[in-house]
């Protein structure tokens, strides 16, 4: 079994790992609450013999989404060798049925022991609890009410280009406090900002960050979003489930780039041109992995517009640039571009 990035010597996978990137500045606590079973866990392989207490904590909707038990570890990742990752798992069999649901779940394993009602109602006492308790402990807010509005607005263009002065439009703050109270909301672990990569790369390239929710369910919770809007093809419904799929992929990626033996620079790329990436890995010796994240099954040639530009800045640079989709194959485009399937981030590769 491998990930979809360079993660060597791995184990046979049969339980999960949770995930505690970006918490250890915070001395194993986020927003006040104790990490096990709260932090959003990283699905489908594990880097170390699965913990029986982690496995036994694994809800019915993970065990549907595990790898087999006897899959091996293998070193073939895109890395390496981006042909043979690609071919390496040539279909899969998840349905954007199953997208959905696992957008909407999200990762915090509290939330994924729940299912409906009692889901929705932890996702908002963990919010109600960020913002009445423990916004209190790391700053004196005046207005908890435009902290919560903010964290709204700001859940709905998740996976998008920050925009404060948008985002906090009529809500009776100027930028300075907009900011401070964003700045905040990324301390509560509620949101986090993806920086722009590749600021030197071209001259038209963007220097804004994007802003994503922590976690796909709990964005999809703030937003209003349920499994059953999402599966309509009504055209808002559609745009919103781009995002919250972007903000799920990005989130996975993060993960598996915090286990990585070697410390990279990430990022989204983005043009002035409207040209855009929306993960980008950049390695110690100057290489780099691009992701496009696509909503819908089918893949067309106009969906490579900024990975072909990327790779136009790049050169020989870019190991593989990948357009990871809600389709059931995986195969090569063109050179050095391919398209695979998002469950790709968690499926075993047997070689």
């Amino acid at each position: 079994m491998t990930a979809l990035l360079s993660l060597d010597d791995m184990t046979p996978a049969s339980g999960f790992v949770h995930s505690t990137a970006g918490c250890a500045a915070s001395g194993g606590r986020v927003a006040g609450q104790d990490i096990a079973g709260m932090t959003p866990r990283a699905f489908g392989f594990t880097l170390t013999n699965p913990d029986p207490e982690v496995e036994s904590s694994t809800s019915s909707l993970d065990s549907a989404w595990a790898p087999s038990p006897c899959a091996m570890p293998q070193k073939v990742t895109l890395r390496d060798d981006p042909v043979a990752a690609v071919a390496a798992h040539p279909s899969s069999k998840t349905t954007r049925s199953d997208y959905i649901e696992r957008v909407c779940a999200g990762g915090f394993p509290l939330a994924l022991r729940r299912d409906g009602v009692a889901r929705n109602r932890w996702f908002d006492g963990y919010v109600n609890q960020s913002i009445e308790r423990d916004a209190l402990e790391l700053a004196r807010i005046r207005e908890r009410q435009v902290l919560r509005d903010l964290l709204g607005r700001l859940a709905g263009r998740t996976g998008q280009v920050l925009n404060l002065s948008h985002a906090s439009d009529g809500l009776g703050v100027d930028r300075k406090t907009a900011e401070g109270y964003t700045r905040l909301l990324e301390d509560l672990f509620l949101l986090q900002r993806l920086p722009a990569w590749g600021k030197t790369l071209r001259a038209r390239a963007a220097a804004r960050p994007k802003v994503h929710v922590v976690d796909s369910g709990l964005a999809a919770r703030l937003m209003r979003v349920t499994p059953a809007k999402l599966a309509t093809l009504d055209s808002t419904a559609l745009t919103e489930f781009g995002s919250l799929l972007e903000t799920f992929a990005v989130g996975e990626l993060r993960k598996q780039i915090s286990w990585l033996d070697e410390q990279v620079i990430s990022g989204h790329w983005r043009t002035h041109d409207g040209d855009e990436v929306d993960f980008v890995v950049e390695f110690d010796d100057g290489r780099v992995l691009a992701f496009e994240v696509k909503a819908n099954e089918r893949v067309s040639g106009r969906d490579f517009k900024g990975l072909r530009k990327l790779r136009d800045a790049l050169g020989d640079r870019l190991i593989a640039g990948v357009a990871l989709s809600t389709g059931l194959r995986s195969y090569t485009f063109e050179d050095r571009l391919h398209v695979m399937p998002l469950d790709r981030l968690w499926q075993p590769v047997r070689l």
